[in-house]
């Protein structure tokens, strides 16, 4: 990775921190030390954002790289993330996203890579936390993303947009998992196709069993 920029005020790397959220990660196909030690010890980076702001991160690559991070947000704060990928090379991109409660987090990925761009991301959401996403896609080269968010406490809610302007082959699948009362959410796929291009777009709700008035 050639560059790996980012805007490092009010951002703080803690270990202990995140000894909460891993109780979260209890799915089946979910892996708490994995995600813990790829956070730590793998090309990637931990963060908790505990004020109020805007923070960018870019990512630039001309080979093969896989990159990891685990983003948290602590209650109460309203913050912006934006990611930027970029170069001519290959990107495997992993990120898990925990929103405390109270909390609100935008996501924005703009993917400019002319290689091939994997993604991987995932969002934990706490009482009354907002988590939206969105995905810009302008790459000529192969793109496959997966997106997924799981609204955990009450009134939790959380939106994926996925725009793009598709030039090769690109699979997209956005879902969300309702676990709470009165969670909301919106998926939404939308875009343009030229030349060869292709788009595969997969969609998906799950409402728990003990889920109420989801929406």
């Amino acid at each position: 990775v050639q560059s790996y920029g980012m805007n490092t005020e009010h951002l703080r790397d803690n270990h202990g921190r995140s000894s909460g959220i891993l109780g979260y990660l209890d799915e089946p196909s979910l892996d708490a030390g994995l995600v813990y030690n790829n956070a730590f010890f793998s090309s990637g980076k931990h963060i908790t954002i505990d004020k109020d702001g805007d923070y960018e991160l870019a990512l630039e690559t001309d080979g093969k790289n896989v990159v990891k991070n685990l983003i948290i947000v602590e209650e109460g704060v309203h913050c912006s993330i934006f990611f930027r990928l970029s170069g001519k090379g290959d990107l495997n991109i992993v990120n898990h996203f925990f929103v405390k409660k109270e909390s609100k987090c935008r996501i924005g990925f703009l993917n400019e890579l002319d290689g091939i761009a994997v993604g991987f991301n995932r969002g934990f959401v706490e009482e009354r936390g907002r988590l939206d996403l969105s995905c810009g896609h302008f790459s000529s080269g192969f793109s496959r993303f997966w997106n997924e968010h799981y609204l955990l406490g009450d009134h939790a809610s959380g939106n994926i947009f996925d725009v793009y302007s598709c030039q090769g082959e690109m699979e997209i699948s956005s879902r969300v998992y309702c676990k709470g009362k009165g969670n909301k959410s919106l998926l939404l796929s939308k875009g343009t196709i030229s030349g060869l291009g292709k788009v595969f777009f997969e969609g998906y709700a799950k409402i728990d069993k003990n889920a109420e008035d989801a929406d």
